[in-house]
């Protein structure tokens, strides 16, 4: 395995990482994902998962570029050829999610005020569980 196959691998990885998130999450292809929804499941699921269609991608990319990355039998170079690729592009994918939330508040710690409950008039009848009582209803603790 020489260096020229490494530099290529990484490259096919950001390139994959970038076109699967970009066909599964972008507001382009909204349109195609919700016409694949309810037509058939697994094309549907193939395009709204940016890992899953990452497979496809590096598949096609490695077989265009004609990666090898062992030297063995051709077939077996290819397909762990795939995995490596895919795995670089799910690492890279992961790097590029954590730098867009970099900055964003941390989850749970919004910037956006407690939302304050609203108290009922002060004229209705409360019972023991803060809800307001139910018309004709007024003794329903004894029916217990």
């Amino acid at each position: 395995m020489d260096i020229i196959n490494i530099y290529t691998a990484v490259l096919l990885a950001i390139a994959v990482s970038i076109i699967s998130v970009t066909i599964t999450r972008s507001k382009v292809f909204r349109g195609f994902r919700m016409f694949l929804d309810g037509k058939n499941e697994w094309l549907h699921s193939l395009f709204t998962c940016a890992y899953c269609m990452s497979h496809w991608i590096a598949a096609a990319l490695v077989c265009a570029v004609d990666l090898r990355l062992t030297r063995t039998m051709h077939v077996l170079d290819i397909i762990i050829s795939v995995f490596v690729v895919v795995g670089l592009a799910t690492l890279m994918s992961a790097v590029i999610q954590r730098v867009n939330e970099f900055g964003k508040d941390p989850p749970g710690k919004s910037a956006k005020k407690p939302v304050e409950k609203e108290e009922p008039p002060p004229n209705v009848p409360r019972n023991n569980f803060n809800q307001p009582r139910r018309r004709g209803r007024e003794n329903a603790e004894d029916d217990l």
